[in-house]
């Protein structure tokens, strides 16, 4: 799997898991997930991903995850 391919999975695997955040992390589900269509949308536009967008979207994986756990 290329990069972009890579990216537009994460962000679609935080995007399927956002309902199962708890009503408490809400707030922080809704503000990545405005930050993961944004970035989805910008590589599908440019049709390359940057570093920083693969840390970002890698980190807000991660965040989600905590929520969920």
């Amino acid at each position: 799997m290329n990069r972009v391919d890579q990216a537009m999975a994460t962000g679609n695997d935080i995007l399927k898991s956002i309902p199962e955040v708890p009503e408490e992390g809400q707030d922080f589900a809704y503000s990545v997930e405005e930050k993961v269509l944004g970035i989805m949308e910008w590589i599908t536009e440019n049709k390359r991903v940057t570093e920083l967008q693969e840390i970002a979207l890698e980190n807000m994986s991660n965040g989600i995850a905590k929520w969920i756990r």
